[in-house]
């Protein structure tokens, strides 16, 4: 016995609601076939925080030309990295550091031919709005300048945290901040600790520093102090949306995107 009958299929011509909207749509000039089209999903990102001022308007662009969405969930690389490995659902992912994208390809996460350096970065010492005159690091006075107050330090296993230990160490004034050292838990929490007043001085991104008009650059660690700062993209190898993840690969990399990256103080590597 058949409890339930399937109902006609209607017209939905028919619907008076329908016919509104197509009347709405008319007078406005538009038609239901103009209207911009979003996927049912957005392609799903991971990315450093470090990344999300020019990221998120990145993506708000791609919303705007091609009608498709990206979600994007930000934090330490690490701490990411270790999310895909333990099976979450993500697209692309993009990394502060080569190390974090590294472990994800040595464990087969990432797609072959999928991966490349998208951004470049500098590391840079800043200070409150006061410092109007460049130190060179290399001199006698910056180790006593570093001595003067509190110094902002990444926590150590952040990528910028490891990035500005090892500058420190290579011009040979680690011993003389540690005791000075103000640990951040987070990378934009360096910047943040010395427009505060927190700290005198900190080891930051030169992204952040730009950003930030609170700061002021005060040096330029050495390209040859600290390893290239890279940040790595790749598409995953099984991503739950594959040609809206290599879409948004390319848009990235496409000239407007490039400019509005350099704009933010990125250094465009593709």
């Amino acid at each position: 016995m058949r409890l339930f009958r399937r109902a006609p299929r209607s017209d939905p011509r028919r619907n008076p609601m329908f016919d509104l909207t197509r009347r709405l749509l008319l007078a406005a000039g538009l038609s239901l076939a103009s209207l911009p089209v979003h996927a049912a999903e957005p392609v799903v990102v991971f990315a450093p925080t470090s990344l999300k001022a020019s990221l998120d308007l990145a993506a708000a662009e791609w919303a705007r030309t091609s009608g498709e969405r990206a979600l994007i969930t930000y934090g330490a690389s690490s701490e990411l990295a270790r999310q895909v490995a333990e099976g979450a659902d993500v697209d692309v992912f993009l990394s502060s550091d080569a190390e974090s994208m590294d472990l994800l390809d040595a464990g087969g996460f990432i797609a072959e031919g999928k991966r490349f350096d998208l951004l470049g970065n500098t590391l840079v010492l800043i200070g409150g709005p006061g410092h109007t005159d460049p130190v060179p690091l290399e001199s006698p006075d910056a180790a006593r300048l570093l001595a003067e107050g509190k110094v902002a330090l990444a926590a150590e296993g952040l990528p910028l945290g490891d990035y500005g230990r090892e500058s420190l160490r290579h011009l040979g004034v680690w011993e003389m901040v540690e005791p000075h050292l103000l640990t951040a838990e987070t990378e934009p929490g360096v910047v943040a600790a010395v427009a505060e007043g927190q700290a005198a001085y900190g080891v930051a991104y030169g992204t952040d520093a730009v950003a930030q008009k609170a700061v002021t650059i005060v040096a330029t660690f050495p390209p040859e102090s600290h390893a290239p700062i890279f940040y790595p993209i790749a598409v995953m190898k099984e991503p739950p949306h594959p040609s809206e993840a290599d879409g948004f690969v390319s848009f990235l990399s496409s000239e407007p995107i490039r400019a509005l990256f350099e704009a933010h103080g990125f250094v465009s590597m593709h």
